[in-house]
């Protein structure tokens, strides 16, 4: 902060405190009503209490009205879902499976290859899996021997 403004900030300390300490040594001719205390400590129960009554009807019924709402709505989910499974099965017709082909030899190749092509890809993920494996190790190893060392 500049000087000036440090300045600044002093005197209107000084002027506050001035005005505090001649508040405090000034007469006090201004006449206070009988009961007056007594009225205005009623008052400030009576708002406290409405306060503190509104407070707990807020915090009491959101939480109901959330939880039968959310349930209503799980409960119309749940009905949607089921009558959308129910019409798509009603639609779709099953119908007897037909052969694609119609020489064995061929039918055979094909399954072959299909198949052929499904252990390579379950093959490459276990060399994944395998892979995976070996840094594991290595990790736990490393981690045992910074343990050991301890």
């Amino acid at each position: 902060m500049n000087e000036n403004n440090t300045e600044k900030l002093r005197n209107s300390i000084g002027l506050y405190n001035k005005a505090i300490s001649d508040l405090g040594n000034a007469n006090c001719d201004i006449p206070i009503p009988d009961g007056l205390e007594d009225r205005l400590s009623a008052a400030i129960d009576l708002a406290m209490q409405a306060e503190h009554s509104q407070a707990e009807l807020l915090m009491a019924r959101p939480k109901r009205r959330r939880f039968k709402f959310t349930a209503f709505i799980g409960a119309v989910a749940s009905l949607a879902l089921l009558i959308v499974a129910g019409v798509s099965m009603l639609k779709s017709n099953p119908s007897e499976p037909v052969d694609t082909f119609t020489d064995p030899a061929e039918a055979y190749i094909e399954a072959n290859r299909a198949l052929t092509l499904f252990a390579n890809t379950l093959n490459r993920g276990a060399r994944g899996v395998e892979m995976a494996d070996d840094i594991n190790d290595r990790a736990l190893a490393l981690a045992f021997d910074s343990l050991s060392k301890i």
